[in-house]
């Protein structure tokens, strides 16, 4: 069984999902596929994947397992040492930082409804993997804007601060997709299993 992720996803979420379905399963060999850029499902030869934002691709299998708020984080002593943005259009005052997949280089649109509006923010840093811009911002390089399942955790140890929260920012689809619309029995488990786990309030919380 062939899986694709993103490398900050698996290594936050999904490595211990993995163990938790191999112990229910142990006759099932699978193979785990951290990437920075989506592999394509078919030429890579992917059973199953994990896609945040998107699809790309209207031929693959969709399947929504949850919704990610983006967030705007920084360090108390980037926060200190540059202030605290109040509104949305604020931002552009400050080092943004965010990732982007080299297959789809988005560019954030914020929406700051009555606190302003800024429809394209320029980034001073971006990587491909999510937990560079998240380890640049505990460092205090700037602010970073994630979905919030990347700095959940920093944020409840105080490592990052959430800013603008009462502006609108936009929602990720977390998806389970896969190009076969017959499914093995293995992927049909993993998949079944993904959608248990992820799809839940608790997991959203957590």
């Amino acid at each position: 069984l062939r899986v694709g992720a993103p490398i900050a996803f698996t290594h936050l979420h999904l490595t211990k999902l993995v163990v938790e379905f191999l112990e229910r399963h142990p006759d099932i060999e699978l193979q785990l596929l951290p990437r920075s850029s989506p592999l394509d499902l078919v030429a890579d030869e992917i059973d199953v994947a994990i896609r945040i934002g998107k699809p790309s691709s209207s031929s693959m299998v969709v399947r929504r397992l949850a919704s990610d708020p983006v967030v705007v984080v920084g360090s108390s002593a980037y926060l200190q040492g540059h202030g605290t943005p109040q509104t949305v259009a604020d931002l552009s005052d400050h080092v943004c930082l965010h990732f982007s997949s080299e297959a789809e280089h988005p560019r954030w649109r914020l929406a700051g409804g009555p606190c302003g509006t800024l429809t394209s923010l320029r980034a001073n840093l971006v990587a491909t993997d999510a937990s560079v811009i998240r380890d640049a911002s505990i460092e205090g390089l700037g602010l970073a804007i994630l979905p919030s399942h990347i700095v959940a955790g920093d944020v409840r140890a105080g490592r990052l601060i959430r800013v603008l929260e009462r502006s609108t920012l936009p929602e990720l689809p977390i998806n389970v997709v896969y190009a076969q619309r017959t499914l093995p029995a293995r992927v049909r488990a993993f998949v079944d299993f993904l959608v248990g786990r992820l799809s839940t309030r608790t997991w959203k919380e957590r």
